[in-house]
């Protein structure tokens, strides 16, 4: 797996390669093929007379034969981007990075959208935004109203939901699906890594390191959670000396 602090130093950058974004991502696995993998993949799926998105994204979906996995949606794979790219299946995430991936090496631009609920890809400065999980179906904004509508049917839609993501929000959401994932399957070794990369993302909520704590706990890894308990005094000082305690009680099983 990729080092915590190597992951921060990422986190932090003002390059957009959300590929090695997603490979760090992928790194929680034990399976991992490498991140040289992943963009080697990438680079050889690259159409090279490609010029437009409707080229780009007919390639993606059309050629290479990228599509939805409707039938396991939920599926850990989904979200880790070296399978996603060998099996040619993904989540609307995962196929989203994929086909922004594949455009920015033939110099297209497309933004990876994060709508609450639904990801779709986005033309820079245009009302143009397609859907991945439906074979890159256009789609207006009327059609994004709806689908917000039907999704959530009590909340007001607001066009602030089309901005963007950074390369950070892509990777909090794909830890996010990894970790739903694992606790689907009570795979406690996974959920420990994914946590422990989601908590070096900026503006991670303090509840993500009490959860990291608290599995370190759970997996007899006494000393890193000593630590993350002392990390939690100090962002909680209202609980400091709650948190003191277990680290306290931590240390107890190392002796």
């Amino acid at each position: 797996m990729i080092d915590p602090d190597d992951f921060s130093l990422m986190m932090l950058a003002d390059e957009r390669r959300l590929d090695l974004v997603a490979a760090a991502v992928a790194s929680t696995d034990p399976l991992f093929m490498g991140t040289e993998t992943v963009v080697q993949l990438l680079d050889s799926m690259a159409p090279p007379d490609a010029a437009s998105v409707d080229e780009v994204l007919g390639h993606v979906f059309g050629e290479l034969g990228f599509r939805g996995n409707s039938e396991h949606y939920y599926s850990a794979s989904n979200s880790l981007f070296d399978r996603v790219l060998i099996r040619r299946v993904g989540n609307p995430l995962s196929l989203a990075v994929v086909a922004a991936e594949i455009a920015r090496r033939r110099g297209i631009a497309l933004d990876v959208v994060g709508m609450p609920g639904h990801v779709v890809l986005g033309v820079p400065d245009q009302p143009m935004w397609f859907d991945p999980f439906a074979g890159a179906r256009p789609m207006s904004l009327d059609d994004l109203r709806g689908l917000h509508g039907r999704l959530f049917p009590d909340v007001e839609f607001d066009q602030r939901v089309l901005t963007p993501m950074t390369p950070p929000a892509v990777a909090a959401r794909m830890l996010q699906n990894l970790r739903v994932a694992a606790q689907r399957t009570g795979d406690r070794r996974r959920l420990v890594d994914v946590v422990r990369l989601r908590v070096r993302i900026p503006g991670a909520a303090v509840s993500d390191r009490l959860d990291l704590a608290n599995l370190l706990m759970l997996t007899g890894r006494w000393e890193e959670a000593a630590v993350e308990h002392n990390r939690l005094a100090e962002l909680r000082p209202n609980r400091a000396e709650l948190h003191q305690r277990a680290s306290a009680r931590c240390r107890a099983h190392l002796n």
